[in-house]
């Protein structure tokens, strides 16, 4: 594993080692003059190799690579284009693959029995043994801290045989020193309780020993010709959500009844009959389902008969509906009062497959709540068709396998939801239930979270609800803010089968957790996920991939669903599982859009805070209630200018301004680190202009203007420059949950994962900031960010409010997040997708040469992709002239481009040699210069290639790779499925 020659090496199991070595064992084999680390991938009888070279010694007791983690590393060698050796150095942690143990010894002092009366001691003495008789056994360290003296007095107790003093393995905990408090499981709504559902029905069929549930109903094809009618007129409603009724458009609409109302069998009858009796005259009614507190109807109002051109207002067909069934209520349950909440909640269906979920969640709501048994019927819901016997059903599961609790045909098939729950809708309680249900199945789980988003209220969760009762078990942690200690201890406790519960970031899906049950990826759309060097692969897709080879059941959460991941519902791929309310019923924040173009003409300047966030901040702080600002740039300022000579400090290294930091007086590159002093004067030497200004914003220059606006309010800022030490992050967020902080500012790390119920106002001060990057995610992550971020506000008891600034108010991805809707978001963008054929629609790889020498690069670049053109051309298939091997000298010299065309026009230049049809759907993209054309001192070009057929194409590209010889300071990465372009 030291070195990736992409090649694997035969040797020889001496017969002292037989017995010792299986698949995944770790050993120390000869490698020419040196002796190297190695991992067995595999045992045969015979090698087709001869004198073969023995292996020396066999590293630890157990072997750390299971043989499905194996696996998976192949699948990533093999998708993302990389060695082996590099897959298996990133399933392994650094700390576990040294040769030396990394446990910790501390000696311990522990009490021994008696055998007579106790010896004469010193007082000293006698003070020391009381402590030790008291603990029992304790590290040395600790005791002489505890009792304030010195090793020699302990010495002298052993000496007179009452203690002995010993070595022992001391596990390094993060959270030993944290109170964690037992929690216990929550009540869920319906729509938790439908998800969870699922989940454990997934689970019962992924081949454990317990029976499987049956499987439930299924509704029958649903006649669509007329629930998407063009929009004619927009119509705003006050009291409904999402405020906007759209004519001839179909909903799901929920409301509730009073208190804790339950409705009779005959009420829920009556109650039924409402809901359909002005089907076919003011309404087409698709399903509705009377549950004993609450009513689920699909229905789409239908147009006036008088004036064609209007259409009955859905509030007023509610209102009719409740009105009636309430009359009807109580009289049958002879009581009097309200019967219905005044509220209703509804939702806009917006495709087939998105009615289809539907008529999923409210057919099988019944069966999910255990009204009825898995294949009986459920007496008050009604169809079309219903009443004269025509709503045939089929009761077999495999006849849709997407419901709730079905069985699938092969009990090892993998099963993956994506969880699309609003912010606050309490998804991990969903999680945290489930993984309770796996456990009971003897199995183990793994919970990924962003880095950023690894806060102590995620661990704290676990802990809490996993630390005691009949599912105790150990939570360990695997995160990059450990200690190489801390970490070594973490995996080892996984391995042993300790721990059967894993949170961490990325590299925490190779955890070696044996059974595997259940992976859940939180946030799934966050790109930090996405590892940038080699291997570089995606942790939610490595996660959906483990899932299918080990039949765990997956799960991806989050309130912005990547484009890719809700494709892959609308494909079937995925099983689309929604809760569209947050949990206990609390309203989503009102999120106002303020047009700071608006504001600099009053003030005439930009200002940092518009006047309306300005008061929203001053009411919050007169209230008590705390605010929490977001702004994705830190420094001071964004960069330097002379306004007489126009000159800006730039990097030396990169082709990037330098941010100004005030606290530090320096002004400094965010790409290679590079830092200088901050010039009181023009650095041009023909200008020395003392009036040089700072232009932009941070975080930095956000928490000094707050300052001065408000000087007595206790502000914080939350950025990678406060963050110094690891506890930092904790710290900093304790202070803010036990209200020692008024305003906090940060970055992304704020932006997610993070619940304050007194957080009421959620600032973003520029909106706009990511949503002009040159990369085709831009409004997707525009979209996501501020989701996410508002998301903060209003979870407490009083409701929430967000100010949003930008310049471009009206911009898709800032209206669909002002109105929390994230299907209207995905249907306008995946056309957009459509139409030039970007993800999620086909797969990309990112080519990216690089070299001290632009123009070498730049040629190199346009040499690769002569390459890339013979995998679409006709005679793909055939021998391509001039064999493989040679290439580009290693330091030609590039004088002359004359020079280099020559030579690589010799035979034995490299070739592509595919012996597959040739790729007709594959979309080349330059050689272009990368967005940030230098860094780090490396000029940078790229291409970009697309295809539905990613897996072919990684093939080929690892045959370039190891065909293709370019100059020595040139190099070559591939990027399979990127997120940052640039």
């Amino acid at each position: 594993m030291e070195i990736a020659l992409r090649k694997e090496f035969d040797y020889l199991i001496p017969p002292e080692l037989e017995g010792q070595v299986e698949v995944g064992t770790r050993v120390k084999v000869p490698f020419g003059p040196r002796q190297v680390m190695g991992c067995v991938t595999a045992l045969v009888e015979q090698s087709p190799h001869t004198n073969l070279r023995p292996i020396l010694k066999v590293v630890g007791t157990q072997a750390l690579v299971t043989p499905n983690i194996l696996k998976l590393a192949r699948w990533i060698a093999d998708y993302y284009c990389c060695p082996v050796e590099i897959a298996l150095k990133s399933v392994l942690p650094e700390v576990v693959r040294k040769e030396k143990e990394g446990w910790r010894e501390r000696l311990f002092v522990r009490a021994l029995p008696l055998s007579g009366e106790l010896p004469k001691l010193t007082k000293r003495q006698q003070d020391v043994w009381n402590i030790i008789e008291e603990w029992r056994e304790l590290p040395l360290q600790e005791l002489l801290g505890v009792a304030q003296t010195t090793a020699d007095t302990v010495r002298k107790l052993e000496d007179k045989g009452l203690v002995g003093i010993g070595p022992k393995i001391s596990e390094r905990d993060p959270y030993a020193n944290e109170h964690i408090l037992p929690t216990q499981p929550l009540a869920l709504n319906a729509e938790q309780a439908a998800a969870l559902g699922k989940i454990k029905g997934a689970l019962d069929n992924s081949g454990s020993t317990r029976v499987p549930r049956v499987g439930s109903g299924v509704p029958p094809e649903v006649p669509l010709a007329r629930a998407f009618k063009p929009v004619s007129e927009l119509t705003v409603r006050q009291r409904n959500l999402p405020h906007f009724e759209i004519p001839g458009r179909t909903y799901h609409v929920t409301w509730r009844t009073q208190g804790e109302l339950q409705l009779s069998p005959e009420a829920r009858e009556k109650t039924l009959a409402a809901c359909h009796y002005w089907h076919g005259s003011k309404l087409r009614c698709h399903l509705a389902c009377v549950m004993p507190d609450h009513v689920h109807l699909l229905i789409q109002p239908l147009p006036v008969r008088e004036d064609p051109q209007a259409v009955h207002s859905l509030s007023e067909i509610l209102h009719s509906i409740k009105s009636f069934s309430a009359h009807e209520i109580n009289e049958v349950m002879q009581r009097s009062g309200p019967v219905w909440q005044d509220e209703s909640f509804d939702r806009r269906i917006r495709s087939e497959s998105d009615l289809r979920e539907k008529w999923d969640y409210v057919w099988n709501n019944p069966r999910v709540t255990g009204l009825v048994g898995p294949t009986e019927d459920y007496p008050f819901i009604w169809a079309p068709g219903s009443e004269s016997g025509a709503l045939s059903v089929r009761r077999d599961a495999e006849h849709y396998p997407r419901d709730a609790g079905a069985t699938r045909p092969n009990r090892n098939d993998p099963c993956t939801f994506l969880l699309h729950g609003v912010t606050g809708s309490g998804k991990t309680e969903v999680y945290l239930q489930a993984i309770a249900h796996c456990l009971q199945q003897g199995k183990g789980a793994i919970v990924l979270v962003p880095e950023i988003s690894l806060t102590p209220q995620t661990v704290e969760r676990f802990k809490g609800r996993f630390r005691s009762g009949p599912l105790q078990t150990l939570v360990a942690v695997l995160h990059s803010h450990l200690s190489a200690g801390e970490r070594h201890d973490e995996w080892h406790k996984i391995r042993q089968g300790r721990a059967r519960i894993v949170i961490g970031a990325r590299s925490a899906i190779f955890a070696p957790v044996d059974p595997l049950g259940l992976i859940i990826v939180d946030e799934e759309h966050e790109h930090s996920y996405k590892q940038e060097e080699a291997p570089r692969y995606h942790a939610r897709d490595v996660a959906v991939m483990r899932g299918q080879m080990e039949g765990a059941v997956v799960v991806l959460g989050s309130a912005t669903p990547s484009l890719e991941s809700f494709y892959n519902t609308q494909k079937g791929k995925y099983a689309l599982l929604e809760l569209a309310q947050r949990a206990d019923d609390k309203k989503m924040p009102l999120v106002r859009v303020i047009d700071m173009r608006q504001e600099a003409r009053k003030e005439k300047g930009t200002p940092i805070f518009s006047q309306k966030l300005k008061e929203a901040i001053t009411r919050r702080l007169e209230r008590r209630e705390q605010v929490m600002l977001f702004l994705n740039r830190r420094g001071y300022a964004t960069s330097l200018q002379c306004p007489k000579c126009g000159y800006v400090a730039e990097c030396p290294n990169c082709s990037l301004a330098l941010t100004y930091h005030r606290s530090k007086q320096k002004i400094c590159c965010h790409i290679c680190g590079h830092e200088t002093p901050a010039p009181s004067l023009c650095p041009n030497p023909k200008c020395r202009n003392p009036a040089i200004r700072y232009a932009g914003l941070g975080t930095e220059k956000v928490e000094d203007t707050l300052a001065k606006l408000f000087p007595h309010a206790r502000v914080r800022r939350m950025d990678s420059d406060t963050l110094k030490r690891k506890d930092d992050y904790r710290r900093i967020l304790g202070d803010f949950r036990t209200a020692k902080i008024d305003i906090l500012v940060g970055t992304q790390m704020i932006a997610k994962g993070l619940h304050f119920p007194n957080v009421t106002l959620v600032g973003i001060i520029y909106a706009d900031l990511s949503l002009h990057q040159p990369d085709f995610r831009a409004g997707e992550r525009t979209f996501q960010l501020l989701t996410q971020v508002a998301g903060r506000a209003g979870r407490g008891d009083v409701e929430g409010e967000v100010v949003v600034q930008a310049f471009t108010p009206f911009h898709p991805a800032i209206q669909y997040a002002r109105r929390h809707d994230f299907t209207g978001f995905y249907e306008q963008e995946i056309e957009f997708r459509e139409q030039l054929e970007y993800p999620p629609l086909t797969r990309a790889a990112l080519l990216t040469l690089k070299g001290r020498n632009e123009d070498k690069v730049k040629f190199s670049a346009d040499h690769v992709r002569k390459e890339l053109d013979k995998l679409t051309s006709d005679n793909a298939s055939a021998p391509l002239p001039g064999g493989a091997g040679g290439g580009l000298q290693e330091g030609a010299n590039l004088q002359r481009r004359e020079d280099m065309q020559n030579k690589l026009s010799e035979p034995n230049a490299p070739t592509l040699q595919p012996s597959n049809p040739p790729f007709r759907d594959l979309i080349i993209a330059g050689p272009a210069p990368a967005p940030l054309l230098r860094a780090e001192t490396y000029y940078r070009y790229q291409l970009m290639l697309r295809t539905r057929q990613m897996s072919r194409l990684s093939q080929s590209l690892a045959k370039l790779l190891e065909t293709l010889s370019l100059p020595e300071d040139v190099s070559l990465t591939v990027d399979i499925d990127p997120v940052n372009l640039v």
